[in-house]
């Protein structure tokens, strides 16, 4: 029934044996199961006069539900079992493991375990634990992640610290042997590459494995066995608690800073780390809030976010009170050649704190460019200055942001050490959109696109579709979708056009809809709901 199977398994159950054991099947995992897996050991044992009665089965069933819904019974449950299948239930303070077969046998147990099978990746970032193995590459091992991600490490050891009966503090870590880089062969501070093991132990460059081929344009297949993977030159993993104190309340935990401190600091870390917790709880002070005022003290953090972080907020304040006193009295080029009795669009240009991006908390107002060529608030329409084609909106734009950059940076604003404000582009319809689009549009569109570059589906101001490759250029279409990122599949040869293009023609008429309604740019990520039902508002709109 966990599995929605109407069929059993003959004999007795193994846990792990990969063609029954719950752990081995998705149903399962990050689901609590080890009372589950004892209760059916013992149902189905050898020997009739050890199984429990229907009485006991239920209460034990009963048991386990419990377990499942209190998060302390579980993560000690989970503990329980993995210190009796490494330690024979004895408690352990250290054990180091450094046979690469005893260090797969102890990370599949902790695989098994959702609560403790989340672990720290060198390179920022955490995944789950869901599997390890031996890989072909000499002396290497693979470890599966979930979803559905293979890493390829050379381990050095693995070493298990504990901490008497605070359990949840206890954590294991894998240390690496170096590799040398596969593609990277000049870079010595590659910490992994992304590679495809096309045949067992050969890796090649990435690009095209999403399309099953060795090469993009002659489409010579790849292996049936190939398999995408994240080989790891050096570096540590490491494996705790996932609702524990470190995971929960260190904000660097994700930014690899068991990377760049020793096996001995690490453990002095969590040691100071379980007194702040005790210590927190004993005064009533929140423990995540103290435990990241520790950090900024650079007491034990060797990453550079810190300092980065607290840099940001300075300088940003800097700049904002710089601009607020400028800006107003910078005067930018601005002129045009064209008319407006042929547009169907124009564009203006302003600089403003939408959502902190553009500008933060100095100017919150927008600031439209004027006629005069200076920037001001409260500004009506007629007073701003216009372009009316897609071309010299573009140029525009790029004289604006050179010339605001360059006031900037004579005053010692630059980009090296600022995230400089960007001026943005507002567009206004003139006269409405003459076409509807269609499917077949979108569909050649989407077949004839390279899948190997980002592309971003848009309308003009007709109401045309194209595919575009710059995404800042979105910027000046009345329509704009979200953008396939390159390597997807999303478009091209290989991708299943098919399959998409209903969702993308309705992407675009909910598009094309709102444009005619509120006659701005408009980005569209829900589909309309009943085709047939848009396509007649859309008419009456343009009518």
């Amino acid at each position: 029934m966990t599995r929605n199977e109407s069929k059993g398994f003959d004999g007795s159950y193994d846990r792990r044996d990969p063609s029954i054991g719950l752990s081995f099947f998705s149903e399962c995992k990050n689901v609590h199961i080890v009372e589950l897996e004892d209760l059916l050991e013992e149902a189905t044992d050898n020997a009739p006069e050890r199984r429990p009665d229907m009485g006991t089965f239920a209460q034990k069933l009963r048991i386990w539900q419990e377990i499942r819904q209190d998060r302390r019974r579980l993560q000690d449950s989970e503990w329980s079992y993995l210190s009796k299948a490494l330690f024979a239930g004895k408690q352990a303070t250290s054990a180091t493991w450094n046979d690469v077969d005893a260090i797969i046998a102890v990370l599949k147990e902790i695989a098994r375990l959702p609560a403790y099978n989340h672990i720290f990746l060198p390179s920022n970032g955490g995944l789950d634990l869901v599997g390890a193995e031996r890989a072909d590459e000499a002396g290497c091992i693979y470890l599966m992640f979930d979803p559905q991600e293979i890493a390829v490490v050379k381990p050095k050891s693995l070493t298990f610290e504990g901490f008497s009966e605070a359990n949840d503090w206890n954590y294991f870590l894998l240390e690496l042997e170096d590799l040398k880089p596969i593609l990277q062969t000049e870079n010595r501070d590659c910490i992994r590459e992304i590679l495809v093991e096309d045949t067992p132990g050969h890796y090649i460059k990435s690009d095209t494995f999403t399309y099953g081929v060795y090469d993009y344009d002659t489409g010579e297949p790849l292996p049936a066995g190939a398999k995408c993977v994240v080989r790891y030159c050096r570096g540590s993993f490491l494996l705790t608690l996932k609702q524990g104190t470190y995971n929960q309340c260190v904000d660097y935990a994700y930014q690899a800073l068991h990377d760049k401190i020793d096996a001995r600091s690490i453990r002095n870390l969590m040691f100071v780390l379980q007194k702040i917790q005790y210590t927190c709880e004993g005064i009533n002070v929140d423990t995540r809030e103290m435990v990241n005022e520790i950090f900024r003290l650079d007491i034990y953090d060797k990453n550079k976010y810190v300092q980065e972080r607290r840099d940001y907020v300075s300088q940003r304040q800097k700049l904002d009170a710089y601009l607020h006193d400028k800006l107003s009295g910078w005067q930018f080029a601005c002129s045009t050649t064209n008319s407006t009795q042929s547009n169907n669009i124009c564009y203006m240009f302003g600089l403003h704190s939408k959502n902190g991006i553009c500008l933060s908390q100095g100017l919150p107002k927008e600031h439209r460019l004027c006629q005069d060529g200076r920037f001001r608030q409260d500004v009506a329409e007629e007073e701003q200055f216009k372009v009316y084609t897609i071309d010299e909106a573009k140029r525009m734009l790029q004289s604006l942001q050179a010339s605001l950059h360059e006031h900037l940076e004579k005053a010692g604003y630059n980009d090296k050490y600022y995230i400089l404000p960007s001026i943005h582009v507002n567009l206004k319809m003139l006269k409405k959109p003459t076409h509807v689009v269609t499917r077949n549009e979108i569909s050649e569109l989407m077949m004839k696109a390279d899948d190997r570059q980002d592309n971003t589906l848009v309308l003009d101001d007709v109401g045309y579709p194209h595919i575009i490759q710059e995404s800042t250029d979105s910027l000046f279409y009345p329509v704009v979708t979200e953008t396939w990122f390159a390597g997807n599949c999303y478009v091209g040869k290989y991708a299943d056009i098919d399959g998409q293009v209903e969702t993308e023609y309705a992407l675009m008429l909910q598009g094309l809809y709102n444009y005619l309604q509120l006659g701005r740019r408009v980005y569209v990520d829900f589909p309309c709901e009943n085709i047939e039902k848009t396509l007649c508002e859309i008419q009456k709109l343009m009518a």
